[in-house]
């Protein structure tokens, strides 16, 4: 026999299983593109491609010097790394209404043929990174190996966020290095309706109410 606490139980489920986040995919023509960057809807493809270093970009457009990319995407001095020279990114600004995530697929290849400089001993290999709000982290360093994987940011605050995602050369400008990004989406966590809440409290009320009358 179902009573009315029961039923005020079953409501409390059912009202916190309707606040699943909710993920809109972001068309990446519209994201702002640095370098040698070709995109559609839902993928993209960024090199470390010059003219100056008497490479071809895939898209026609040269990839950016560090010193040009670094102020585009990370106001306030932040840098991509004192080992970087020429690379690609893309940027989004986006709005959470409330408290969310931002998530993507990646690959990364490269025509390097070198991990270390045998005169130096630096490495050779080319890096990918993200940044939010001008704080950079490392995606992925390049392999001889092709890789691929999926990224998923910590949890974002509600309120404007700036994304970048890109990939550099890192202490030579030979071999041209090859990010892709697809699938970008960003979810946000569902916000209850003050209905919901109204539920949820009742509820509570009841069943401490019980408890009560159970135990004098």
């Amino acid at each position: 026999m179902r009573t009315p606490a029961f039923s005020l139980i079953v409501g409390m489920a059912l009202g916190l299983t309707g606040l699943a986040a909710h993920a809109q995919s972001v068309n990446l023509t519209t994201l702002t593109a640095y370098g040698d960057v070709s995109a559609n809807t839902t993928s993209a493809s960024l090199t470390t491609a010059a003219i100056e270093s008497g490479e071809t970009p895939s898209s026609g457009s040269s990839a950016w010097f560090y010193t040009e990319l670094e102020p585009a995407l990370l106001p306030g001095g932040t840098t991509l790394g004192a080992d970087t020279f020429e690379g690609s990114a893309l940027a989004y600004e986006f709005t959470l209404s409330a408290p969310g995530t931002l998530s993507f697929n990646w690959s990364l290849s490269t025509a390097e043929t070198l991990e270390t400089d045998p005169a130096s001993g630096l490495s050779l290999l080319d890096r990918s990174f993200v940044s939010f709000d001008g704080a950079v982290s490392t995606l992925a360093t390049a392999s001889l190996t092709p890789q691929n994987g999926s990224y998923l940011s910590g949890v974002l605050g509600a309120g404007t966020h700036r994304f970048s995602v890109g990939v550099m050369d890192v202490n030579d400008v030979l071999g041209v290095s090859t990010l892709g990004v697809s699938n970008l989406s960003v979810s946000v966590s569902a916000v209850p309706e003050p209905e919901t809440y109204a539920l949820l409290i009742g509820g509570l009320a009841v069943i401490g109410a019980r408890l009560r009358r159970r135990n004098p």
